[in-house]
């Protein structure tokens, strides 16, 4: 068995939305060719923490987003026990978040 894991912080021009982490939770898995279980689920933060909370379950694992609109970072974790492409992920979101800078941890 084959276990992936990608980790991104990304620092952000602009905050993300509902929509945009929403967006890229239903792009990812299909960029992956990945199966998804389940629904989607977003969350708004907290007032001490603002920002949101996306995950999608996939046939392998799973796929998650946390945004924190205070310090307009993001967090993006891929766990897969099958393999795919780090490059097609870090282009995809690249191109989708516009970061200003990014580390993969």
């Amino acid at each position: 068995m084959i276990i992936k894991h990608i980790l991104i912080e990304g620092k952000l021009q602009n905050n993300l939305t509902a929509e945009e982490i929403t967006e890229s939770l239903l792009e990812l898995p299909k960029i992956m060719g990945m199966k998804t279980l389940g629904e989607l689920q977003i969350e708004e933060g907290s007032e001490k923490l603002p920002g949101f909370s996306g995950v999608q379950l996939i046939e392998t694992s799973h796929m998650n987003i946390h945004s924190f609109d205070n310090e307009k970072i993001v967090l993006i974790d891929i766990l897969s026990c099958e393999d795919f492409s780090e490059y097609d992920i870090i282009k995809y979101l690249e191109r989708k978040f516009n970061f200003e800078e990014y580390k993969i941890l």
